[in-house]
């Protein structure tokens, strides 16, 4: 038959399942289209699987670890796409959508194929991508243990090169770039001794994932970072990253607008993730309820001689009337992001949240199982001095520091005031550190007592049990 010949056949069947769907009933109709797919699927040849780069609970680990090792296919390819992402410190190359990669296992010839559907939305363009695997209907029985080896080859490459990306949320979704934070625990202005304590809690944690499975819970940790503004919190945030190797997801709490939309987020973490709010006490209204409780009876009392009856009910029928998904997130869905059943849906993920002021935040949230470990950013030691010029100075000792050492540890200099100081006369080591002593020298002519700090605290690193327990303040919470 000539090639003309099949094309005219070809329109004529077109033709007629056209007429088809018009002349017979809808559902003798889908009865045909359903036997032809199944003579079809029973004469072809290979066996097709689909892997969404979505999936009914979010993200899916899946197409995340198989984009991945299909990229480490690209040789194979004829088309790549090429990008050089911002704060990117490399090419990237990638299978263009479309192109057809082969792959052998165990002797099976398998086709890899990249697939995108992009759709408007209101606010913005999205793109929901597919991988789609064509494996010989004979070898169709080495599917599962294809899959569980592109998996563990995805996992090694992502640890080995995969550069880690600053996430921030977009109504319900995150948006990435790239993220390589300078800081590390090697720059990071903080007490050696405590420096240690975080660095082995990190490694403990990273270790963890057998005892966290044997007994019983999941796999997370929780850091408050607190202290006066300055002293090195969102640094020390970057210095955690560069150690574990996570992602970060950049959390603000001000542009989520329900608790299930925080859910929501949340589901869309990857594992190996730290999970970041910063400012906590200024995201949402989440102050210690026992001041409130106070407050609150102090102003009904004032209240009570000046309101009437109808005015009270009416207030209490507006306070009921209000829609929660327009009050934004609460302190009970906070506490449930990080410790409630959906905190439970991933595995290997850090909570850390930063606050200026520790006691304002409500003690729930401060329990063990949520924030497990506090860690006080306060004022600049003598010991984090020096590891500020050694960094900065390039310097181990000098004749100064015995008199920087007795001025520094009765005054308020923070880190980030105290590398200023020493920026100022760029390398010259000595001018540098004169520039310190007079700085330091005029905060205690003036009275700047490092005793008058609202949240000082005995301890710079709290450690807890790790218990599950709740605490006596974690009474009607709702988690």
């Amino acid at each position: 038959m000539e090639y003309s010949m099949l094309i005219a056949f070809f329109w004529s069947v077109v033709g007629v399942a056209a007429a088809l769907k018009t002349l017979v009933p809808p559902d003798f109709y889908r009865f045909l289209e359903d036997l032809r797919r199944k003579i079809l699927h029973r004469w072809s040849l290979y066996h097709s699987i689909t892997i969404s780069d979505r999936s009914g609970a979010g993200s899916n680990d899946l197409y995340t670890y198989a984009a991945l090792y299909s990229s480490s296919l690209k040789n194979r390819a004829d088309a790549l796409t090429a990008e050089c992402p911002r704060n990117a410190k490399k090419l990237t190359f990638t299978i263009a959508t479309g192109q057809q990669v082969f792959d052998e296992f165990r002797g099976a010839r398998i086709v890899w194929e990249l697939q995108t559907i992009v759709s408007e939305q209101m606010y913005r363009r999205e793109e929901q991508r597919f991988l789609h695997l064509t494996v010989p209907k004979a070898d169709r029985d080495l599917v599962p243990d294809y899959l569980a080896f592109v998996m563990e080859r995805g996992r090694e490459i992502e640890k080995l090169g995969c550069e880690k990306e600053l996430h921030t949320n977009i109504y319900e979704s995150w948006e990435s770039i790239p993220f390589n934070p300078p800081p590390t625990f090697d720059t990071i202005a903080m007490d050696p001794d405590y420096k240690a304590l975080l660095m082995e809690d990190l490694t403990r944690f990273m270790k963890g994932k057998d005892f966290y499975a044997g007994v019983g819970r999941a796999w997370k940790r929780g850091y408050l970072l607190y202290g006066p503004p300055g002293t090195g919190k969102s640094s020390l945030i970057g210095a955690m990253s560069n150690f574990t190797g996570y992602d970060v997801y950049d959390l603000e709490l001000t542009k989520v607008r329900s608790n299930q939309e925080l859910r929501q987020l949340l589901i869309h973490v990857k594992d190996r993730a730290i999970v970041v709010v910063e400012d906590i006490d200024c995201s949402i209204p989440i102050e210690n309820r026992r001041r409130n409780k106070k407050k609150k009876k102090n102003k009904d009392k004032e209240d009570e001689g000046n309101i009437s009856k109808i005015q009270k009910r009416r207030r209490r029928r507006r306070e009921r009337a209000l829609d929660p998904e327009d009050q934004g997130v609460t302190l009970s869905g906070l506490l449930n992001f990080t410790d409630g059943l959906w905190s439970s849906c991933g595995s290997e993920r850090i909570f850390v949240f930063t606050t200026n002021f520790v006691k304002r935040l409500d003690a729930a949230l401060l329990r063990p199982g949520r924030m497990d470990m506090h860690i006080h950013m306060s004022y600049c030691s003598f010991a984090a001095f020096r590891s500020l010029a050694a960094t900065y100075l390039k310097i181990e000792d000098h004749e100064l520091y015995p008199a920087i050492e007795g001025l520094i540890a009765s005054v308020k200099m923070t880190p980030a005031s105290a590398v200023e100081t020493l920026l100022r006369h760029g390398q010259d080591h000595t001018a540098a550190l004169e520039n310190v002593v007079k700085t330091l020298a005029d905060k205690v002519s003036q009275g700047d007592d490092l005793n008058d700090s609202e949240d000082e605290e005995d301890d710079s690193i709290l450690c807890s049990s790790g218990s599950d327990g709740d605490s006596d303040n974690d009474d009607n919470n709702q988690d």
